[in-house]
């Protein structure tokens, strides 16, 4: 006989020898169940239940299921928040490489010029500087967890100034805006609150004013509201030193009397503004 010949036999054994692991003492009133408990006892091939086979597609099917990761759709979500459906101008981004070419080329190790000039114990995330144009060694710089700092030497000491102002998280520092042989670098406008989304910044509490050069500072009550909870940005008119303007999350707030009272005037209602906030505004 050929070898081949056996392997029907070989499988009628294979499968005999399931029936009796699975049912060692079989009656002929339940031979029904015992095969089924038999199938499921040895899953393989023909022998497979319905309900078998059904979990095996399931568990495949699985396998195959369309990953999560959508690159696609993740950029055009992004790019709908920073434009707000908009669409791009991609002849600015022409324009701006082509100021990038025209640029004089860096030589390698020219950072290493740079030397830091602190303050480097406390100071936190330095978000504003701001320079005496008349001394310009006379310096404040303001850190989001250290308040604000001053120096008299173009940096190479500094001391910190009120550290017993309400908020430290300070976030932008602005003179009254005036001419500057006529400037008056005691009055100091200090905005708290990292408005930027990162996930660790911390919340403000207004506008902080000081009339003495930073020694003593004072919370604006008509700022001490969620309004102001975030100050991204404080400039002065040109024109007026009493008129104030502060770029927040819900807008732009301004002020005419020195921040004794503030009216919005531009919302930040998602139009043009990504992220709900506006982070900065100048003055002309």
């Amino acid at each position: 006989m050929k070898p081949c010949a056996f392997l029907p036999r070989l499988s009628i054994l294979a499968a005999s020898a399931c029936l009796l692991l699975a049912a060692p003492a079989v009656g002929a009133g339940n031979s029904a169940a015992a095969a089924t408990s038999a199938t499921k006892a040895c899953p393989r091939g023909d022998h497979m239940t319905t309900e078998q086979a059904a979990r095996l597609k399931k568990k495949q099917a699985k396998k195959k299921k369309t990953p999560f990761d959508k690159p696609g759709e993740a950029q055009a979500w992004f790019l709908r928040q920073r434009t707000d459906g908009e669409p791009l101008d991609y002849s600015r981004l022409a324009a701006a490489k082509k100021q990038v070419a025209a640029m004089t080329p860096r030589a390698p190790g020219d950072i290493q010029k740079w030397v830091e000039l602190g303050p480097g114990n406390i100071g936190g995330r330095t978000r504003a500087l701001l320079v005496d144009p008349a001394n310009a060694n006379n310096i404040f710089a303001a850190g989001v967890s250290g308040g604000v700092w001053k120096t008299s030497n173009g940096g190479a000491s500094w001391e910190k100034l009120d550290d017993l102002m309400t908020n430290l998280a300070v976030c932008t520092l602005a003179f009254p805006h005036t001419n500057p042989a006529t400037l008056n670098t005691k009055v100091i406008y200090a905005g708290t609150g990292e408005g930027y989304f990162n996930g660790d910044s911390v919340r403000g509490a207004g506008i902080f004013k000081t009339s003495d050069g930073g020694s003593t500072w004072k919370q604006l009550p008509a700022t001490a509201n969620p309004n102001f909870y975030y100050v991204n940005k404080i400039v002065t008119s040109p024109n007026s030193p009493q008129t104030v303007y502060a770029a927040t999350r819900t807008g732009v707030w301004r002020s005419t009397n020195g921040g004794d009272s503030w009216t919005r005037v531009l919302a930040a209602n998602g139009s043009g503004f990504p992220n709900g906030t506006i982070e900065d505004t100048q003055t002309l």
